[in-house]
């Protein structure tokens, strides 16, 4: 799979699940609310272990993406960008962070009365 494809999922999977269950989460019931937020944080954790693998073991070199252009004056250029231009820290953050993630959704969903 093309590891910027992977990049974009795993960064707007999130906001796309969380817009879904904010938009239509009137009109649906809550369990698949919570089936399409959780279900697209899981996608992304998954993906951020490919990339991981990928980043780590497959030889993967650094790239960034630039989503939208935010600031432009004279010389200076600040785009909102993706991707992995650091070393593999920022692969291993974004592996931590969507495991950290789905493991507080777990242990939210494993609370009862809430």
């Amino acid at each position: 799979m093309d590891p910027k494809l992977l990049v974009t999922v795993i960064l707007f999977g999130p906001l796309i699940g969380a817009i879904t269950a904010g938009l239509f989460g009137r009109f649906i019931p809550t369990r698949v609310s919570q089936g399409v937020t959780t279900g697209f944080l899981f996608l992304s954790a998954l993906l951020s272990w490919i990339v991981f693998s990928q980043w780590t073991w497959g030889g993967l070199e650094p790239f960034t993406l630039t989503y939208l252009p935010f600031v432009h004056v004279g010389g200076f250029v600040s785009d909102w960008t993706g991707g992995f231009w650091a070393p593999s820290v920022v692969a291993a953050g974004a592996l931590l962070v969507a495991a950290g993630l789905v493991l507080a959704s777990k242990q939210r969903e494993a609370k009862p009365g809430e």
